[in-house]
């Protein structure tokens, strides 16, 4: 009889142990994305191209595995500050929904979650004497108990905006400048 009453409250907190589970497993997969993305652009300098970007995406979706890609947005930010105004300011940018691996679009952006940008004042004392690069990873997460039973749970969550942000200094120099693709104006 007793089992009777609590078992549906053993479920429900058996579930929840999973989702949270879950999510800060997504959380550390995001957290070490965007680790990888920082160290390995700034380990490049003074020029890097958008084609080394794009081969260092495919590194950083792949420590994301088995979070689906199309729930996912890197993007890196070079800023510097500039003489006149003090300001931190973009210098060049570039995001996995427009990188290309061997001629192909690495993801969908039409389904990659918006990422807002680094707020420039916070970064503007951080540029006093090198450039910095700032790498953003967000996701959509899903728990997979949504996924798993196509219904949505008794609170209404369905899916979350995650956002990651890692700030570090090029290695290599005091600068870090993008070179474009071929034909294309911006890195």
């Amino acid at each position: 009889m007793e089992f009777i009453l609590f078992a549906p409250l053993l479920i429900i907190l058996f579930m929840g142990m999973a989702d949270v589970v879950n999510y800060v497993s997504t959380l550390r997969k995001l957290n070490t994305s965007a680790e990888l993305m920082a160290d390995l652009v700034t380990h490049r300098g003074p020029f890097i191209n958008a084609s080394e970007i794009d081969d260092f995406f495919v590194g950083a979706e792949l420590a994301l595995t088995p979070i689906p890609i199309s729930n996912v947005r890197i993007t890196v930010f070079g800023y510097f500050r500039n003489p006149v105004t003090k300001n931190a300011e973009l210098r060049w940018s570039r995001s996995s929904t427009s990188a290309r691996v061997n001629g192909n679009a690495m993801t969908n952006g039409a389904t990659a979650p918006t990422c807002a940008d680094p707020d420039t004042v916070r970064l503007t004392p951080l540029t006093e004497n090198s450039d910095i690069v700032v790498v953003v990873v967000c996701a959509n997460y899903v728990p997979p108990r949504v996924t798993i039973l196509d219904m949505v749970n008794i609170l209404g969550f369905s899916s979350k905006l995650i956002r990651r942000e890692i700030v570090m200094r090029p290695l290599q120099s005091a600068t870090l400048t993008c070179r474009p693709p071929t034909g294309q104006p911006n890195c």
